[in-house]
């Protein structure tokens, strides 16, 4: 019972995994923005969700995700056409990136609408099944009350 609990919280729990494209891009350097173009083939109809990291070829575990960016980022039908992002740097950042080993990693993920119908019936199956043993489980008898005696009353 506990195995097939197990199998059946395995299947309905596990969420569905969607291609991503990674895409290399080219950017400009302009006075306190960074203007990032770039261009991927996809289905025209679809939306994607578009995420920016900076990253270094001399460090590869540096990654940056800038913040205050405008344009073709985040979702959005932006398959088979030149995309613009302008990233607006703050005082910091701009202070920050003076190194001239960076690049932008740019990823589409194509987007998927709605909860898929295995997740309610997961959640009917394993809420009914922490019902049933919850509710099949051997009671134990009550015991009674034992009561301490009072001690004599002073005259």
């Amino acid at each position: 019972m506990k195995n097939l609990l197990l199998l059946l919280l395995g299947l309905f729990i596990s969420a569905p995994i969607f291609a991503q494209q990674k895409l290399s891009a080219s950017f400009e350097s302009l006075e306190n923005k960074i203007q990032i173009t770039y261009e991927f083939q996809g289905e025209t109809d679809k939306e994607y969700e578009i995420k920016v990291s900076l990253k270094r070829s001399s460090l590869s575990t540096f990654k940056y995700s800038p913040v205050s960016l405008s344009g073709n980022v985040g979702k959005g039908k932006y398959a088979n056409r030149k995309n613009l992002i302008i990233w607006n740097l703050t005082n910091k950042e701009a202070e920050t990136l003076t190194d001239t080993d960076y690049f932008f990693e740019i990823t589409a993920i194509e987007v998927k609408g709605g909860i898929p119908w295995y997740y309610y019936v997961g959640t009917a199956v394993v809420g009914g099944g922490a019902a049933a043993v919850l509710l099949l489980k051997k009671k134990t008898e009550d015991k009674p009350e034992t009561t301490t005696a009072m001690p004599p009353a002073r005259p």
